[in-house]
């Protein structure tokens, strides 16, 4: 884990790295599923290709927002009903896709996020999200009550 100082302040940050890269090529998926369903909120991954080879994940957090980047293969992510019932599953994820467009599906509606774009998925409700090729992220996931508070009428 590295530690960065924030200038003139004794506030430290820990930078949290994963990586799936030592998992057997066969248990990759597993492995990727495991960390975001851990590290995010639950959720089912689905490769949408033959072969899942690699899935990256850096964060750093801050009170009520998770700041990261997510490189990985193609995946098709399902926040189902199902998933809705566990705690802590209420947070706004906020997807930038850096190299290619990414597609979100909710609430009956579908938007392809580009690159250099965003979008804002509501997690205490289900979703689909489509990466079919490989890409980079920036994310940001903010707690649902801290950006209710902070942005009236964001649902």
């Amino acid at each position: 884990m590295n530690q960065l100082q924030a200038s003139g302040t004794k506030a430290q940050l820990a930078l949290q790295r994963f990586d799936v890269q030592s998992s057997p090529e066969p248990k990759r998926l597993g492995a990727w599923t495991e960390i975001l369903y851990d590290k995010f909120y639950p959720l089912d991954l689905v490769n949408p290709t033959v072969e899942f080879s690699f899935g990256k994940l850096n964060i750093l957090d801050i009170p009520g927002i998770r700041f990261g980047t997510i490189e990985s293969s193609p995946m098709n992510v399902y926040r189902r009903r199902e998933h809705l019932h566990h705690p802590g599953g209420d947070y706004y994820y906020i997807p930038m896709p850096i190299r290619e467009m990414l597609s979100l599906k909710q609430f009956g509606r579908r938007a392809d996020v580009k690159p250099g774009d965003f979008a804002i998925v509501a997690t205490a409700d289900s979703y689909q999200y489509e990466q079919p090729t490989s890409n980079l992220l920036a994310t940001l996931r903010i707690d649902g009550p801290l950006m209710r508070e902070r942005v009236p009428l964001v649902d």
